[in-house]
């Protein structure tokens, strides 16, 4: 977490200009992974509540932890496929931000609970933007590239066209099945599956709650060092942090190389 904080936190107070102001974006995306796995770090030394019928209440909250886990893989594949795609030229990477932009200010546009002037006013500017972005869209030579299907999802913000989540973990080198096995499961905690709900019933002592966590810290790893390794190469200035860390470089390509699958 270290060498994570100093990679992105290198390129503060860097300059931006109208060029470069949609890779800032990039720089978000650090930061939300950060937080969600410096929470898991967290919770998984216990949480501690008030004494409750008369005895402290002590727990190691793993579901919170694996759903954290979730948040995290979706937070780094949806960096990955915007920004770090090496098949991908700067126009489709262009693209793809633009799209993932235009469909959060959609979202925006549809909350109906909008009622303050300022927030009326958040939306009135946000209709100029969005005006802006599907410009950008339509004129942008990748967009030519996609299928009638795939244009009317760009058009309305669904950013992912046609890819699951497990299409974008192909993108971003990790083995299908793998993934697929981890996600189900960190999936099953999200949406309260049987098979969570069996566990948090098993998972009584501190240390089985721990153990439960194990998977997500796994996760954690994982991520940080792809996302480092990633990062440095979308902005080469970075790098001296690499260089700078011969042994934490070391375990980050180690971790690198767990769930790729071809590499």
């Amino acid at each position: 977490m270290e060498l994570f904080f100093h990679v992105v936190d290198s390129l503060a107070g860097r300059k931006v200009t109208d060029e470069t102001a949609w890779l800032h974006d990039a720089e978000n995306s650090a930061v939300k992974l950060f937080n969600h796995l410096g929470t898991i770090r967290h919770l998984q030394h216990g949480t501690n509540l008030p004494i409750i019928d008369g005895r402290p209440r002590q727990y190691v909250d793993h579901s919170s932890i694996s759903i954290l886990a979730r948040a995290a893989f979706e937070t780094y594949l949806c960096y990955y496929y915007i920004y770090g795609d090496l098949r991908c030229d700067t126009t489709t990477k262009k693209l793809r931000h633009d799209i993932w932009s235009l469909g959060g200010l959609l979202d925006r546009q549809n909350a109906t609970s909008v009622t303050t002037s300022q927030g009326i006013s958040v939306l009135e500017q946000d209709r100029k933007v969005i005006a802006r972005l599907l410009s950008d869209i339509k004129s942008n030579p990748a967009f030519d590239a996609l299928t009638p299907k795939q244009k009317a999802k760009a058009e309305n913000g669904k950013w992912r066209l046609d890819n699951s989540w497990v299409n974008l973990a192909e993108i971003a080198g990790f083995d299908t099945h793998l993934f697929r096995d981890m996600y189900s499961y960190l999936c099953s905690y999200a949406h309260s599956g049987g098979l969570s709900l069996l566990q948090v019933g098993q998972a009584v002592s501190i240390n089985d709650q721990q153990y439960l966590s194990g998977l997500a810290l796994q996760c954690a790893m994982i991520l940080m060092s792809d996302f480092v390794l990633s990062y440095t190469l979308l902005f080469p200035d970075t790098r001296i942090h690499l260089e700078a860390n011969a042994e934490m470089v070391q375990m980050v390509r180690r971790w690198h190389m767990t769930c790729r699958a071809h590499e």
